[in-house]
């Protein structure tokens, strides 16, 4: 955060960009066939399981 943007506007950047990324790593473990797991600390400070 640089200071340019309402701190609203960021903070919720910040969540589109999580789960964006769980987004992701759920196609990449479709797309990889493989018995991968990905776990995450959510922002919210509970553990997620991918």
């Amino acid at each position: 955060m640089v200071g340019v943007y309402w701190r609203t506007d960021y903070g919720e950047a910040v969540r589109l960009g999580a789960e964006a990324v769980i987004g992701i790593l759920s196609e990449a473990k479709k797309a990889l066939l493989e018995d991968a797991v990905f776990t995450l600390d959510r922002l919210d400070g509970t553990t997620m399981t991918v």
